[in-house]
């Protein structure tokens, strides 16, 4: 199976490369920065190209995964520091690469989202039809994120 990878490096990530790696998948990368730090050396191809480049279309048709998997929620590159500059950095990444992904018409989108998406005091595990109610930028971003997705 051609797993593509995409968002900053974090101890997440390196647990996916090893896993996948340990599977026999061959592991594609999208970095989503110009500066790579990390060598990956478990990952076939390694991409250094932000989430707004305009070269998401031919690295999707030259990857063409049977999975996506975006980071989302744990992907490094983004901070929250500035949560309003940030959700709009967000959302048009998210956009941005689900454009390239449905160009390529094949495989399937994992989003990575988080526990924010739920705030409040949950008496039962929380199911898959609970609609949301996240509080914050940040929260309603990845919440949005979700929706973007599921579109």
């Amino acid at each position: 199976m051609v797993v593509f990878l995409i968002g900053g490096e974090n101890r997440l990530m390196d647990g996916l490369i090893n896993k996948f790696n340990k599977d026999g998948h061959r592991v594609y990368l999208l970095t989503g920065s110009r500066n790579g730090r990390t060598s990956y050396q478990k990952v076939f191809e390694k991409y250094n190209f932000t989430y707004d480049s305009e070269n998401l279309n031919d690295i999707f048709e030259s990857v063409n995964p049977d999975v996506t998997i975006f980071m989302g929620a744990y992907d490094t590159n983004f901070q929250w520091k500035q949560q309003e500059r940030e959700a709009d950095r967000y959302s048009s990444s998210l956009m941005n690469i689900q454009v390239a992904y449905s160009m390529t018409k094949r495989g399937k989108f994992i989003y990575l989202s988080s526990e924010e998406v739920y705030s409040g005091s949950y008496p039962a595990e929380i199911r898959e039809d609970e609609p949301v109610s996240a509080v914050g930028f940040r929260g309603m971003t990845l919440a949005q994120g979700e929706k973007i997705c599921e579109n």
